[in-house]
C-alpha cells in the first residue's frame, strides 16, 4: 500500500476523458497523488497524474493512456521524513493549477517539463 504525501482530487469536463471512458458512469476527475516510490530505476518523490472516473463505490483508470503521467520530482535513497514531506506536499499543492493546466493541456502532456514548472522547495 502506498502512503500519499499529498492528494488532490479536481472535477474535470468529461471531453478530458479518453473514449475508453467518456461513456462510462461516474465524476470525471483529474486526480494528482504525490508518494515516495523505490523502483528499479530510481529511489525518491513520484507525482502521478490520472484523468479517472469517480462514483460512490470505485474509480476507473484508463491507466495505458498518454494523457496520464508519472513524473519523478526528488532523488531520495529513503522515505522522507515527515517535516520534508510536508514541504513537499506544500510546495507541490502551491502548483497544483500548473500541474492540472499541463494535465488537460492535449491529449499528450510534456511530462518532461513538469519537474522544471514544480522545482524544489
Amino acid at each position: 500500500m502506498t502512503d500519499y504525501i499529498l492528494e488532490d482530487h479536481r472535477t474535470i469536463d468529461r471531453a478530458h476523458l479518453s473514449d475508453m471512458l467518456a461513456s462510462d458512469p461516474g465524476v470525471p476527475t483529474l486526480q494528482v497523488k504525490l508518494h515516495y516510490s523505490k523502483d528499479e530505476r530510481r529511489r525518491g518523490l513520484k507525482l502521478s497524474v490520472f484523468r479517472c472516473l469517480i462514483d460512490d463505490r470505485s474509480q476507473t483508470y484508463d491507466i495505458m493512456n498518454v494523457h496520464n503521467g508519472r513524473v519523478h520530482l526528488a532523488d531520495f535513497a529513503r522515505k522522507p521524513s515527515p517535516k520534508v514531506a510536508a514541504q513537499w506536499a506544500a510546495h507541490v499543492a502551491a502548483h497544483l493549477d500548473t500541474i492540472a493546466a499541463l494535465a488537460l493541456s492535449s491529449e499528450k502532456p510534456d511530462w518532461a517539463a513538469l519537474p522544471g514548472l514544480v522545482g524544489a522547495p
